[in-house]
């Protein structure tokens, strides 16, 4: 995927994941499957606390980047390489993720904040993505705590990817919601 076709999926993945959730009524939106699965409200908190760190990081300038991160060594991978990549180390992780990840309890009644805050992590993202050009999306490198390390583009894709699995799973959690 080129740049503008990776934001705008990136776009359209987040807002069917808002429009998802904001579709469910408080007793759906507060309900945890089996008592021990997230919320849908704990998803949205998970996507928000999984943004911030790549906002965060893109605030800098880019010298500054590749000064604390370094230069990728390798090409980046391809869209269904980083899929299949993700669910391998999924399935096969060890421990816990970091503490930072892990969502609070979302009342229904702060959903239009929660929300808001994905929404402006995620534009905060994509304007800071427009000063990246195609060459330097495979040549800057970030952390991910499940990944390691992967190139700009791979995190993008792994944002997209992420925003939908999380759905999936929501969805799956409420299927047999009454």
């Amino acid at each position: 995927m080129n740049k503008q076709e990776i934001l705008s999926r990136l776009q359209d993945s987040h807002h069917e994941f808002i429009n998802y959730l904001s579709s469910l009524d408080d007793r759906a939106f507060m309900h945890s499957y089996q008592n021990e699965k997230w919320t849908a409200g704990q998803q949205a908190d998970h996507i928000y606390r999984s943004l911030m760190p790549v906002h965060l990081i893109l605030k800098f300038p880019k010298w500054t980047i590749k000064q604390l991160l370094g230069n990728a060594n390798r090409p980046s991978k391809t869209y269904d390489e980083l899929v299949e990549k993700y669910y391998y180390k999924l399935e096969n992780r060890t421990g816990t993720p970091p503490k930072f990840f892990t969502p609070k309890e979302i009342n229904a009644s702060i959903k239009p904040i929660v929300f808001a805050k994905v929404q402006n992590n995620l534009n905060k993202i994509c304007t800071s993505i427009n000063d990246f050009d195609e060459k330097e999306l495979d040549e800057f490198i970030l952390p991910h705590p499940l990944l390691g390390k992967v190139t700009l583009r791979e995190m993008l894709y792994f944002m997209i990817l992420h925003v939908e699995h999380h759905q999936k799973i929501t969805q799956r959690n409420l299927s047999d919601f009454k």
